[in-house]
């Protein structure tokens, strides 16, 4: 008797659990790739509107740091378009479909943007730095701002160049949905490259140390009352000062909480699976899990950075407010005109007639009378009036007694003479008044 053989399918292979997994993967990333294009869509906004909201502003681009927030903001904005959007048509295709050449294109400008935001926090805590320093702000420019960010662009596409060519091992991530350094790289490029970072962020240590320390240090008054007010303005700047720097730590704790972790994993997967190490061994690989979580926190940095900042600068906010809201600072209220009744400059401030302006003077706090506005210039000068006639009154009717403390006797006898004749004058006055209404009164006619 033949024994029959009877083969069996294991669960999960069949044609039926087959089509649910495709359905369920399918589902999933219809909703990873909307859920990652309005994030997408969230960082190209709000990194545009910064751009916008300081080069619209002559005083806000005149800041270096400023300048370089917006830097960092074109950076972002190279980022989200050349990575993330790619980023969401893989995710949207499940696969990679787009060729050797953007995949070249999309690691070239990650490690691009990577070393270049890292480089502009390094420009932003030394203008801080330097900011903060007295001996320093006359050695430190504006020109020396422009080498070092050139400097450092250049250092940043000498790491991103090697990967355009075809000697250069690139590949797509499938739990990353990007492209990035694969297999068999140099392992001396991978040490040199954390080599630059390690430097940089010993530097950017160094700094926020020095700022911290300068915001520590103890100040006292000066002697003489009149450094008062340079002591108050120089306080002022250094307070200022600090709290940009503390704006710059704040950027520099989201990029290292935010992408920290994506490039600590890239430098382990390249390590691990170097040319050197590697060998003929088996590729290095995270777990899906852990790729898929890093990569979408890094994702989140382009926009964190410019909500730190207009959270953290009141200029940058006020200047937001108003160009999202078509408004402009120079504008008054509606239905109201100045320089009698004609319309205003463009680049004038409008100044409220109708506002005090509390001054403070050697003498104390004083309000001050706004220019142009007739009603509280005549008030002021209606009270001034009946000062000047009380302290008239009260001169001619008992005599400025702190004028006369020293006096000689000539000008006693003489005041003393006035205030008789001024009695006398009363008297006579009141007599000619008693008779005047003797005379009118009927009751004494016969």
């Amino acid at each position: 008797m033949e024994t029959q053989t009877i083969e069996y399918v294991a669960a999960g292979d069949t044609i039926a659990d087959g089509a649910l997994k495709d359905v369920a993967s399918a589902s999933l990333a219809a909703t990873t790739s909307i859920l990652l294009a309005v994030l997408v869509i969230a960082c190209f906004v709000s990194n545009a509107l910064l751009i916008a909201t300081i080069l619209s502003s002559y005083k806000l681009r005149n800041s270096i740091l400023y300048i370089m927030i917006c830097s960092a903001g074109f950076v972002n904005l190279v980022d989200t378009i050349l990575v993330m959007f790619l980023s969401v048509m893989y995710i949207a295709n499940t696969t990679w479909t787009f060729g050797d050449g953007l995949c070249r294109l999309n690691a070239i400008v990650q490690q691009y943007t990577f070393l270049k935001m890292l480089f502009l926090l390094v420009i932003m805590a030394m203008e801080r730095v330097t900011s903060l320093m007295e001996s320093w702000k006359v050695r430190i420019t504006a020109n020396h701002c422009i080498v070092f960010f050139f400097g450092f662009t250049i250092v940043a596409a000498l790491f991103a160049i090697p990967l355009a060519f075809n000697g250069f091992p690139v590949k797509s991530y499938r739990f990353r949905y990007l492209c990035a350094i694969g297999s068999y790289s140099a392992l001396a490029y991978n040490i040199v490259e954390i080599l630059v970072y390690i430097f940089t962020l010993f530097f950017l240590l160094c700094c926020f140390g020095y700022i911290f320390k300068k915001g520590n240090e103890p100040r006292s008054l000066p002697v003489k009352p009149q450094d008062y007010e340079g002591f108050i303005m120089e306080t002022r700047t250094i307070q200022e000062n600090l709290h940009l720097g503390k704006v710059v730590l704040f950027i520099t704790l989201a990029y290292l909480l935010l992408q920290g972790p994506y490039i600590v994993m890239c430098f382990i997967v390249q390590i691990y699976n170097s040319k050197e190490i590697l060998g003929k061994g088996k590729e290095y690989e995270i777990p899906q899990d852990a790729d898929t979580l890093i990569t979408w926190l890094r994702f989140f940095f382009p926009l964190v950075m410019p909500l730190i900042v207009l959270a953290s600068c009141q200029d940058i906010w006020t200047k937001f407010v108003n160009l999202v809201c078509c408004r402009r600072s120079t504008m008054g209220p509606l239905g109201t005109w100045t320089n009698n009744g004609h319309r205003p400059k463009s680049g004038a401030p409008i100044v409220p007639n109708n506002v005090l302006t509390l001054v403070a003077t050697s003498e104390g706090l004083q309000l001050r009378v706004p220019e142009g506005n007739h009603l509280y210039h005549k008030q002021m000068q209606q009270q001034r009036q009946q000062e000047e006639m009380k302290k008239i009154k009260d001169t001619v009717m008992y005599g400025n007694v702190d004028n006369q403390i020293m006096t000689d006797s000539s000008n006693v006898s003489s005041i003393r003479s006035k205030t008789k004749n001024l009695t006398k004058k009363k008297k006579n006055g009141k007599k000619s008044a008693n008779n005047s209404k003797a005379a009118s009164d009927q009751r004494w006619k016969y």
